[in-house]
């Protein structure tokens, strides 16, 4: 499966660039998608992020162009901590 290959590639290379093996220091991480997907898909997606390890309690999606707007107006969230983004493409 493509999508679940790509996100474990991407959390692999951040468990070694923050040196972070066991995702401790991993307090939020954001999913962004298209708009058109739907709840079903949405939740495939996360789905497929918990498979490969990623933390569902640490897990939250966004729509592409809201985690656009939330990054450029802010440039940096007012977040304490690491802040994770992955895009993914178009998933389906």
């Amino acid at each position: 499966e493509v999508e679940a290959a790509i996100l474990r590639a991407v959390l692999d290379g951040y468990r070694i660039e923050a040196n972070d093996p066991t995702l401790a220091n991993l307090e939020r991480v954001v999913l962004t998608h298209p708009v058109s997907h739907r709840p079903a898909a949405v939740a495939a997606l996360k789905r497929v992020a918990a498979r490969v390890g990623l933390p569902a309690d640490k897990l939250d999606t966004a729509e592409e162009p809201v985690a656009l707007g939330w990054f450029c107006g802010r440039q940096r969230p007012e977040f304490d901590g690491r802040l994770f983004v992955i895009d993914t493409g178009h998933y389906t």
